[in-house]
């Protein structure tokens, strides 16, 4: 594995983490505070932390979190074909169909205006404020016109296959005490343990013999889970295009944004299982759970995250792991600034999704474990090259 670094980013950019887990605000930057919440809208079933209303077998969980959108209310002197002074106002709408802006003027007043009264400059500019990206789930400080909305998307949960998922995940206590082979050859013992393994693969479980417990198995949560969010997958990238996202990274900053902003919460080690008993799950929940308590840690969050990754065509997505802490790569073009990582010729954007920092920005300690070569990269989604 080859570590590289993007070129230098202004230091506004950047965002640090309280430890590894919560927000913080440092000198020179303003962090947006999580903004995830359920509210009832419209009658629909409503669920809140987990409880179903109505009863119906489905749960409707309301998210909503903040973007910056830096083609905002930026006020500007607009001219006519001729150079004289309109007015200053701020665009509103380029309605491409019939070549018109939608502007509005600083004292409030609604102007339209044929594209083709405007000078050369103020049309490319307008062209151009079209083409702009959104800036999910950031800011920098002293940008002199921040403009704030509000994404909301809808995720039905089937009750059923969200009960399936959570009972399909972990590995019983009883299969803990396990059995080995002793050094003078107890092949039976050595058998036994064999088959144990086999029956935690089957849960979405490995082995740790240097840890000497189970651990998860993140690619299979991520197979098992990705069929199940196919429908959220497809509702955030019909966001997308309504807020005329165009580029992949644009699309990895949305599906970033709404993993971010759902609250941070660790997950218990272990739950009650009606035909196992206790079942340990190493302190992490399948996409579905998480969906529906609207929360989840650091390996719960990249799980969720790649497993709606894992929907969109020639996604590549590693793991991080180790030092306590989970995040993810994602194979792409970097931008200047971002961290990267080098894996057999492929570069890998960094993205932490504990909280909302800018794709490609980490941690500056997971940067260091990261350079130092002590993390562990696991290929969850996507084939090798």
């Amino acid at each position: 594995m080859v570590i590289q670094k993007g070129f230098p980013v202004a230091a506004s950019l950047f965002m640090l983490i309280g430890g590894l887990f919560a927000p913080e605000q440092i000198p020179g930057v303003n962090v947006l505070s999580p903004a995830y919440s359920q509210s009832p809208d419209d009658g629909e079933t409503f669920s809140y932390r987990g409880r179903s209303v109505a009863g119906d077998g489905v749960t409707v969980v309301h998210y909503q979190w903040p973007v910056n959108h830096p083609g905002g209310k930026v006020f500007r002197k607009f001219s006519d074909a001729n150079g004289v002074h309109l007015f200053d106002a701020s665009l509103d709408k380029f309605d491409v169909e019939n070549a018109s802006v939608y502007l509005s003027t600083k004292h409030g007043n609604k102007v339209m205006l044929a594209i083709a009264k405007l000078s050369e400059v103020d049309r490319m500019w307008v062209i151009n404020e079209q083409k702009r990206r959104l800036f999910w789930s950031w800011r920098a400080p002293g940008e002199k016109y921040p403009v704030h909305k509000v994404l909301k998307a809808k995720v039905e949960i089937d009750d059923e296959r969200k009960d399936a998922a959570i009972a399909s995940f972990g590995a019983p206590h009883r299969w803990r005490n396990r059995v080995e082979a002793d050094s003078d050859g107890n092949w039976e013992k050595a058998k036994q343990f064999v088959a144990m393994r086999k029956d935690l693969a089957g849960r979405g479980m490995d082995y740790s013999i240097i840890e000497d417990r189970p651990r998860p198995n993140y690619h299979w949560m991520i197979n098992q889970s990705r069929d199940d969010l196919k429908s959220l997958a497809r509702t955030l990238n019909q966001l997308g295009k309504k807020e005329g996202l165009l580029t992949r990274r644009d699309y990895i900053r949305l599906f970033a944004s709404f993993v971010q902003h759902m609250r941070y919460e660790i997950p218990q080690s272990n739950y009650e299982h009606a035909d196992y008993g206790m079942v340990y799950t190493s302190g992490v929940w399948m996409p579905l759970e998480s969906l529906y308590r609207g929360c989840g840690d650091c390996d719960t969050k990249s799980v969720l995250f790649a497993s709606l990754l894992a929907n969109i065509a020639n996604s590549h997505v590693v793991f991080m792991l180790g030092e306590g802490h989970a995040f993810v790569g994602v194979r792409g073009v970097p931008r200047r600034g971002d961290r990267v990582v080098n894996l057999r010729g492929a570069k890998y954007i960094l993205v932490e999704l504990t909280a909302p920092w800018p794709v490609g920005q980490i941690p500056s300690e997971s940067w260091h474990h990261t350079q130092r070569g002590a993390l562990e990269v696991v290929k969850v989604v996507g084939e090798e090259k």
